[in-house]
């Protein structure tokens, strides 16, 4: 295991707030990050995408390669 020390988190900004369907709106951020492979000789297997619905309402999603995260680490992270 290769642990890198100054990588920083990269993440996405989406703006939803003038979409009439946001749900739709983040089925398509989901749809699109899915689609988009990891590739594991890069440090970078955690994908970040926040999206503002409205000023006071903000939707994170994570999206992580199975060899960093799993099912008992994720209640973890989430703390």
């Amino acid at each position: 295991q290769i642990v890198t020390r100054h990588d920083q988190l990269i993440w996405v900004a989406h703006d939803i707030t003038h979409f009439a369907n946001k749900n739709a709106a983040i089925a398509e951020v989901q749809a699109a990050d899915r689609v988009q492979a990891f590739d594991l000789t890069q440090p970078q297997l955690l994908r970040v995408h926040l999206i503002k619905q409205t000023d006071e309402l903000f939707t994170v999603l994570l999206h992580a390669h199975h060899i960093i995260i799993d099912g008992w680490s994720i209640p973890l992270l989430l703390k």
